[in-house]
């Protein structure tokens, strides 16, 4: 009974984990967002790390990989 409720809590507080490439308009520099975390508040900050890490990087006239994330 303890390892379901385990398994429970566990499947209950949740893993997130973002990665995004970026390439220059000309190619020649690259660089990548990544946030993982695990839990409520663990994962509410990595995600808001990766998307403040993604809109510099696009403010910045960086282009999104999506190819190259997967």
């Amino acid at each position: 009974m303890r390892w379901m409720t385990l398994l429970l809590a566990l499947g209950a507080a949740g893993y997130v984990n973002e990665t995004s490439v970026f390439r220059s308009a000309d190619g020649k520099q690259t660089g990548v967002c990544s946030g993982a975390g695990f839990g409520l508040i663990r994962g509410s900050m990595a995600i808001s790390q990766y998307h403040n890490c993604r809109e510099a990087y696009l403010k910045a006239g960086y282009v999104e990989d999506l190819a190259a994330a997967k």
